[in-house]
């Protein structure tokens, strides 16, 4: 077979096709393969070593197998058509490609959406790019000052169109990037926050509360009030209830403080207890703003069991003693990280 008549297929082919007789060859960057699971019967090969890969048995082997070979299915990512024209190159007679990659097929046969989670090292804060495979619209949650180019670079590479910025709550740990994304986008992008949160009104804000829905192509988030951190925090459910953005209700088996910005451990407390861990079900991925300890999420499940401030298994006076004796200092942005 000559390497210029190798398939094509789409995701309609895929989802028609009797996926037991196909082997698939996931040759994504391993930074991808953290954010989105394989496709089913897939197995890995290097791209960045492919020759040294294909010369080991256990890919001779499959030189006469049915192999669809995929990547990212982000805009410029060209490894899938690359390792496609090698494999045929080296004798593998029987390959063709999957011209939408991880991103499509999450898109067609889970309804999964487009997470990404990114990381400011000075502040400890993740940022989240939300997005719906099919549109492309797209939710920027938590951004930071500092990565504003890094977070739309990551939108262009991924045909994505930013539809809202999302705050969690007001930060007293690094300046958001709203109004710098503002300033650099020729179309204005709404900038959504809680109704309580201490923060001037402007043309671009939206206020929202409890229950309010947030639509981005055909999925949506739902906003949940958990004041307690702050009195304007907020949390973000997705229409699935698959996962949650918690900002600093919810750390990765912690909580933020109660000592600033209308803070109160009743409050967070009863949060956490009736806001979360009473309506989500234990599956719900947690995805925090901040983590100072290496993790990335939790799950609703895994918080109820283990996390010591405010496990099911912690009472509030326990929850109200704990954070009294916290000894933290004064949040080093308090006085500039307001939103504008």
């Amino acid at each position: 077979m000559s390497e210029k008549h190798q398939p094509i297929y789409t995701i309609e082919d895929i989802s028609s096709l009797n996926l037991e007789k196909f082997t698939f060859v996931d040759v994504r960057p391993h930074t991808h393969l953290l954010h989105f699971d394989s496709m089913p019967n897939a197995i890995k090969l290097d791209f960045e070593y492919i020759h040294e890969e294909l010369k080991k048995e256990k890919w001779q082997k499959r030189k006469e197998d049915a192999l669809v070979v995929y990547s990212t299915g982000e805009i410029g990512d060209h490894r899938a058509e690359k390792a496609v024209a090698i494999l045929a190159h080296n004798g593998f007679s029987k390959v063709g490609l999957f011209d939408g990659g991880i991103l499509a097929w999450h898109g067609i046969s889970s309804e999964k959406v487009i997470v990404r989670q990114l990381f400011d090292r000075s502040s400890f804060t993740y940022t989240y790019i939300l997005a719906d495979p099919v549109s492309r619209e797209a939710l920027l949650i938590d951004c930071v000052e500092g990565h504003v180019k890094r977070d739309l670079g990551e939108l262009k590479a991924m045909g994505l169109k930013l539809k809202y910025i999302i705050e969690t709550h007001i930060h007293s740990d690094h300046i958001t990037g709203s109004h710098k994304i503002h300033k650099t986008m020729k179309t204005p992008v709404k900038h959504i926050i809680g109704e309580k949160a201490d923060v001037a009104a402007h043309a671009r804000l939206i206020r929202v509360v409890d229950g309010d829905k947030i639509h981005f192509g055909k999925h949506f988030l739902t906003v949940v009030e958990t004041p307690g951190h702050t009195d304007g925090c907020c949390c973000y459910v997705l229409d699935d209830r698959s996962m949650v953005f918690t900002g600093d209700t919810l750390l990765n088996r912690g909580v933020g403080r109660v000592d600033y910005q209308g803070g109160n451990a009743t409050r967070l407390y009863e949060s956490v207890q009736s806001k979360l861990f009473q309506t989500l079900p234990e599956h719900c991925v947690v995805y925090p703003a901040h983590d100072y300890s290496g993790r990335t999420w939790t799950t609703i499940g895994e918080q109820k069991k283990f996390n010591d401030r405010v496990s099911t298994k912690v009472s509030l006076e326990e929850f109200r003693e704990h954070m009294r004796s916290l000894d933290l200092g004064r949040p080093k942005l308090m006085d500039d990280a307001i939103p504008t």
